[in-house]
């Protein structure tokens, strides 16, 4: 909106590096009520030209709207008092470059001989402002339309992009997700939360619905949660479709994964490659990274674990169940958690203190998956009965003899550490460094734990090696 009342759209010009109109609601500036002032003439020529009617004289030829006074390079507080101090001034505009008062009886020349209209002026430019913006967004709508039938034989990258537009996050009523689930009939798999669904929605999107359990907050601060979710976007998180929060129902919808969780893939005969082990371990630090660093509000999981790591068609890992995590507003380090989370063996060591939880439960976690990932067993839940030690966990073993290992300076620890259903077929330099960052990640002190952010940094630096 222009100092002068009209409606303009902007654009910048690469070759001069100028501002240009590209388009304005009223292209006949004469038509905007006051552009002259009262009791003046405007013609279109075609830039406005203003005059007084026969017999009078033009007393300021640099006037334009009704504009008292001028000042420029004043401060907001002078223009106010400026305005306060002439009784004729009803109000004042403010911009870098100056000041501007106005009233609402000014003259140019003398008594009206040339009458607007005032009532139906106004009333013009209110219907050509509000024609302006229904012809925006006719045209946004439209234009939607357009891609959908122009696209409809193009690839599934076209049509998820027409779907991300306007298909959005979503609240569902039970009655569709209890449809699209066929009563929820087919189980994916269940957790300490809830049970996963295959459901098919309207639009024929394949989706994952969580029907979640013993929640028991209000619906405001569930709707509150999940629409925070529902708007992060990375390719390492599982994508949040929408929700529904009706009665007793709380319930989440997810997109729906193929190949399931990385554990059916690390732990079974059907063994993944070292490439894929590789792309989960720097893919599953992206998601984590996005979620601790880059989000408006800190987003802690806690509950990180092969089973909450789902693969794409490509064995790209994609990050589950974030949805449950606790938000935290950025730079508060309190934390009000009033019960455990998590699955044993995952858990950092501050769950069972009264330390306050931060994002370093997230890199605890995230190591002991990047130890399984390189050994190829679930070393969070095997507990080994040592008659000359105390009983001690796999993980707490496997970390104590690798130091050992590695104190001792053996050259070819890591052959030994390494799956050997791999049958060699991994690189050393790659496999090295996430069992010292899964190592370091593990450290009982939450202040020696890397940040998910250095985590990266030092996998991408190993990503060409092999």
């Amino acid at each position: 909106m222009d100092h002068d009342g009209n409606l303009r759209l902007y654009s910048l010009n690469n070759e001069t590096g100028l501002w240009v109109i590209s388009w304005q609601a009223l292209s006949q500036l004469c038509n905007v009520h006051g552009i002259c002032g009262i009791n003046s003439i405007c013609v279109n020529t075609p830039d406005p030209k203003c005059s007084c009617p026969p017999g009078y004289e033009i007393t300021e030829p640099d006037y334009w709207g009704f504009d008292l006074n001028f000042s420029a390079s004043t401060t907001f507080d002078s223009c106010m008092k400026l305005c306060l101090g002439d009784y004729r001034c009803k109000a004042f505009s403010y911009r870098l470059d100056g000041c501007q008062s106005a009233e609402s009886e000014t003259t140019i020349g003398s008594p009206s001989m040339y009458n607007f209209n005032t009532k139906r002026t106004r009333w013009v430019y209110f219907y050509s402002f509000a024609s302006a913006i229904g012809f925006i967004e006719i045209l946004f709508v439209v234009s939607g339309w357009w891609f959908l039938f122009r696209k409809r034989g193009s690839p599934n990258l076209a049509e998820d992009g027409y779907h991300l537009v306007l298909s959005p996050f979503r609240r569902f009523t039970y009655t569709e997700l209890k449809k699209a689930t066929n009563n929820f009939k087919e189980e994916l798999g269940r957790g300490g939360s809830g049970a996963v669904y295959k459901g098919i929605l309207t639009d024929e999107r394949v989706v994952a619905v969580k029907r979640l359990e013993n929640m028991y907050q209000g619906e405001d601060v569930f709707w509150a949660e999940v629409s925070t979710i529902g708007k992060m976007n990375h390719m390492n998180l599982v994508r949040m479709w929408g929700f529904c929060s009706e009665g007793k129902h709380r319930l989440l919808v997810y997109e729906y994964m193929e190949y399931q969780s990385l554990d059916k893939h690390l732990f079974s005969p059907t063994f993944l490659e070292w490439k894929d082990r590789f792309k989960a371990a720097l893919g599953i630090a992206k998601g984590l990274a996005y979620l601790h660093h880059e989000c408006l509000e800190w987003v802690m999981h806690c509950d990180v674990k092969p089973g909450n790591i789902l693969l794409d068609s490509e064995f790209e890992p994609k990050i589950a169940d974030f949805g449950l995590a606790k938000l935290s507003q950025r730079g508060d380090n309190s934390s009000d958690f009033s019960q455990i989370r998590g699955t044993k063996g995952y858990m950092a060591p501050e769950w069972a203190t009264n330390l306050p939880i931060t994002a370093k439960v997230d890199v605890y976690s995230y190591g002991v998956v990047a130890l399984e990932i390189v050994k190829g067993i679930p070393l969070s839940n095997w507990v080994i009965e040592d008659r000359e030690e105390h009983d001690e966990s796999n993980l707490t073993r496997f970390v104590r003899v690798v130091k050992r290992k590695i104190q001792c300076g053996e050259t070819s620890w890591i052959e030994e550490v390494v799956d050997p259903r791999l049958n060699g077929q991994f690189s050393r330099s790659q496999a090295t460094t996430i069992v010292e960052l899964g190592m370091s990640c593990v450290e009982e002190d939450r202040n020696m734990r890397p940040t998910m952010d250095s985590v990266v940094q030092a996998l991408l630096e190993c990503l060409d090696e092999s």
